[in-house]
């Protein structure tokens, strides 16, 4: 097959919107990733204001006289956490609190009432959240509850966050803390001079290369692909490199929220503590370790910085692939036969477009959805996570074909794997094979048999082999389920009058 020649008046604008495309979607990963370190600081602000109030509550005791007192007192000197509750589980008790409602009559300390038995509930599931975690050994449910822009007991947040965390003493979880807390959300903006120049840059040595190029359309494209990747490039590294320097200045901040928290604990409690890096941890209550005393950790800050590079770089291949599609197509000649195409037959386009808009959204999307999917280790805990946070690559499927162990060794000897893919496999092609072989062989001999000149009662038998087919198959199922019922079912009554068991 003869490929289309390049056209050369069309590969500076082949190359302007493949730069567009390549560059906006650059700029989308860019602000995602900025947007994600902004949530991340606000999470991190509040849950570290929320384990000092933990600090408090446990150093004294969930019985302790003064506790209203220290609470409301780290609560006036803390700028994240607005209001702090505190549960005792026995006795189902209210033993501190500075939310408004829970003033006058209602002031803590208190039995709770019946419309607070939600926040009780809460911190029962926390408490059994600990407790699977540690007869478990390993961290799979979340110790910490955070909600965002609503409170635990329905209550619009605007801007805020609810939590909630388990007070243990003894090695035992007796109570519970719910805290409300603005987000801190001053997300840095995405810098719009790199990828100005990016766009601007490539286009101009490609203009200034065609009058050399003209003649060899061939090589002008060449150029125009390599000048698409070195600006995406460009691009790319200007937005890690501030990505870096957003995160770095992240964990600047967050050293200082620490030192604001640790203020607070004294001011409330008259404690002294020496090591409030412990505070910063994530929702299953594990130290992040990416601060410490002195500052933010280098080698975290390095660890987390290269992950954030593979990720971005990970997901910029697709944006390279589209960006350098869109040249192809632009610059060979394609965009303009779609235009003259979409113009010669819009009419018979107008009546398409509603089907492949269904089409788009119902079929395409979720299969495309599907498939990207399976390139991250995605589950029933990490739904909220973003794709660059849960991406794998390739590991899923070579997971899946080099597991080659169909058979399993127990205590009760050598047993299949049914969750292996090549028993999956194995046994779809077997399926399949005998119900096209059996299907299509009876049938045929079905077919010739009615076939028969003279048949009695051919058109009966049609009516009954055409039935199955006829009926929904949901129907024919429960009718088959039905029929083997252990005490009414027709064929369980045939065997038992044969002296069978059903």
């Amino acid at each position: 097959m003869k490929l289309p020649r390049p056209i050369p008046k069309y590969v500076a604008w082949g190359l302007g919107l493949a730069l567009a495309v390549g560059i906006g979607l650059g700029m989308r990963l860019q602000s995602a990733g900025l947007a994600g370190l902004a949530a991340s600081r606000a999470e991190r602000s509040a849950i570290v204001g929320l384990r000092a109030v933990t600090e408090i509550v446990e150093s004294q005791g969930v019985d302790g006289e003064g506790l209203q007192a220290a609470v409301e007192r780290y609560v006036e000197q803390d700028p994240v956490l607005t209001e702090v509750r505190v549960i005792r589980f026995k006795g189902i008790r209210l033993v501190a609190s500075t939310a408004p409602e829970d003033t006058g009559d209602n002031a803590a300390p208190r039995k709770m009432a019946r419309d607070e038995k939600a926040l009780y509930d809460l911190g029962q599931e926390l408490r059994a959240a600990v407790d699977a975690n540690a007869q478990e050994g390993r961290a799979w449910k979340e110790e910490i509850e955070l909600v965002r822009g609503s409170s635990f007991d329905e209550q619009d947040l605007p801007g805020g966050l609810a939590l909630a965390a388990p007070v243990e003493q003894d090695g035992k979880v007796v109570g519970a803390i719910l805290a409300e807390a603005v987000a801190v959300t001053d997300r840095l903006p995405v810098p719009k001079l790199p990828a100005l120049l990016a766009l601007l840059v490539p286009l101009a040595l490609l203009l200034a290369a065609r009058p050399l190029l003209g003649g060899r359309p061939a090589l002008l494209i060449l150029v125009a692909a390599v000048l698409l990747c070195g600006g995406l490039w460009l691009h790319g590294s200007r937005g890690l490199a501030g990505m870096a320097a957003a995160r770095q200045a992240n964990e600047a901040a967050m050293v200082e929220r620490l030192d604001e928290a640790r203020a607070a604990v004294a001011a409330g409690a008259g404690l002294t503590v020496a090591d409030p890096e412990r505070w910063d941890v994530d929702r299953f209550r594990r130290p992040l370790g990416l601060i410490s005393a002195e500052g933010p950790v280098a080698s975290a800050l390095a660890e987390r910085t290269a992950e954030e590079r593979s990720s971005y770089g990970k997901l910029m291949v697709p944006a390279l692939l589209i960006a350098l599609l869109c040249l192809g197509w632009v610059a060979l000649g394609g965009a303009t036969r779609t235009g003259t195409a979409v113009v010669r037959h819009r009419t018979a386009y107008f009546y398409v477009v509603p089907a492949l808009a269904g089409m788009l959204i119902l079929v395409f999307f979720p299969f495309s959805y599907g498939v990207l999917l399976s390139f991250t280790n995605q589950n029933i805990y990490n739904t909220d996570a973003a794709i660059s946070e849960i991406w794998v690559g390739l590991e899923n499927y070579i997971d899946v074909l080099t597991d080659f162990a169909v058979f399993k060794v127990t205590p009760e000897g050598r047993v299949f794997d049914y969750s292996n893919f090549y028993w999956t496999l194995g046994f779809t092609i077997i399926w399949t094979v005998s119900n096209v072989a059996v299907g299509v062989s009876l049938g045929l001999l079905l077919a010739l048999i009615l076939n028969t000149k003279g048949l009695v009662l051919r058109p009966a038998y049609r009516v009954l082999l055409i039935l199955p087919w006829a009926m929904p198959n949901y129907i024919t199922a429960l009718i088959w389920r039905g029929m083997f019922h252990s005490q009414f079912g027709v064929i369980n009554q045939i065997i038992q009058m044969f002296g069978g068991s059903a």
